[in-house]
């Protein structure tokens, strides 16, 4: 065979193998792109269950709306609504840790107060109803900042935590302290009354769990939150009466204030 056409044959052969890799791997779906972490996506412990202290916080709304009257739930606040004569929730707060298994993303949003654009909770609609009753901090997102700063150290799913957290609160609005409360709209409460309803509803001993806060709104001080010591398994079948009996005694707070009524005072 002629050597210059065997050259040329060789060439043919490479170049059109060339050509056949090219077009193969033109063919090849190319990967898709790496999703980024959007901070809408729910967040889910990352902790195992905790059965350590709390702190229930539940708030006096008229209170704090006296102090934040600019807020959507505030500027909504009408005298039939649940949250005028009922404790609301603030938060239920494992006390051993923050953001347990949050990226530095959602904790950046957190702390700069961008609640609207933290990751909505994950909880069933029912439960989301109860809230909106419960917890009227919802309309700015007060469920996702408390889920991502102190639901995510509890060691269970949203929907378990919020339902506890429903749970624990309603127990509290069932009881002598609630109506203690309810019956003294706009007259003094004394730190002592408070902690004898508490004692009277759940057991001798159970007041002195619990610390009274209040705000100063001109010359009155208003009762604002009571912050309530708990401990054992919260996210459990566990009964109010026994979590606060087994927790360690609060300190004193204020000495008595004014139980508020909605609107400016």
């Amino acid at each position: 065979m002629n050597p210059r056409f065997s050259l040329a044959l060789v060439a043919l052969v490479l170049i059109g193998g060339a050509i056949g890799l090219w077009w193969n791997d033109r063919q090849q779906p190319a990967a898709p792109p790496a999703q980024p972490i959007s901070s809408q996506q729910p967040v889910e412990p990352a902790v195992p269950a905790y059965d350590g202290d709390y702190v229930l916080a539940i708030s006096w709304h008229p209170a704090f709306c006296e102090t934040k009257p600019y807020l959507d739930e505030c500027r909504n606040e009408r005298s039939g609504d649940y949250a005028a004569d009922n404790f609301t929730l603030h938060g239920l707060w494992p006390q051993d840790d923050e953001y347990c298994g949050v990226g530095p993303e959602i904790i950046a949003i957190d702390e700069a107060n961008r609640w609207s654009d933290l990751p909505r909770i994950d909880v069933s609609d029912t439960t989301w109803r109860d809230l909106q009753r419960v917890m009227p901090g919802v309309e700015g997102n007060l469920d996702r900042h408390e889920w991502a700063l102190h639901g995510s150290c509890a060691g269970a799913s949203a929907e378990t935590f919020f339902r506890r957290a429903i749970a624990l609160i309603e127990e509290v609005n069932a009881s002598e302290v609630r109506e203690l409360l309810a019956r003294n709209i706009g007259r003094h409460v004394s730190r002592n009354q408070l902690r004898s309803a508490f004692d009277a509803s759940f057991g001798d001993g159970a007041g002195r769990k619990v610390r009274l806060d209040c705000e100063t709104d001109g010359d009155r001080e208003i009762i604002s939150e009571l912050r309530i010591n708990l401990s054992g398994d919260a996210m459990g079948a566990t009964r109010f009466r026994d979590l606060i009996h087994a927790a360690r005694n609060a300190g004193a707070g204020c000495t008595g204030g004014t139980v508020d009524r909605v609107g400016d005072q």
